[in-house]
């Protein structure tokens, strides 16, 4: 019995020294990934300050919105809506996210944030 406690026990460390070596691979690659992020990240902030200036390129970096910001921006800056609807004339497609859903006590769904987007240009947002 002892010995067999002692082969468990010597079994246990060698999955937990390769786990440890696993999860060590794993933090390198992530830090390998966040790097990669971090450079697109930069390469983007850039494009955004040459394309639509300086201002709207910190606006963009602190993930904030401003009128006039392309829908596909806005999405990069705040994600993707939790709801949205569309409505469509003929020369015009408005589009309405929202952001922050949460449940009254009656169980009416509401939402904390809409954004507005006319022809995929953001054109206003408000807190609900």
């Amino acid at each position: 019995m002892y010995k067999e406690k002692k082969k468990r026990i010597k079994n246990l460390e060698l999955k937990l020294l390769a786990d440890n070596e696993l999860l060590e691979d794993s933090k390198k690659e992530l830090e390998q990934e966040e790097e990669t992020l971090n450079k697109i990240d930069d390469e983007l902030l850039e494009k955004v300050n040459s394309i639509f200036g300086r201002e709207n390129a910190i606006k963009f970096n602190n993930r904030e919105l401003w009128i006039g910001m392309p829908a596909f921006l806005a999405l990069f800056c705040k994600g993707n809506p939790e709801d949205n609807k569309e409505n469509v004339t003929t020369d015009t497609t408005t589009e309405y996210w929202y952001y922050g859903k949460w449940k009254t006590s009656h169980g009416n769904v509401k939402y904390k944030k809409q954004i507005v987007v006319v022809n995929k240009l953001v054109a206003s947002w408000q807190d609900l």
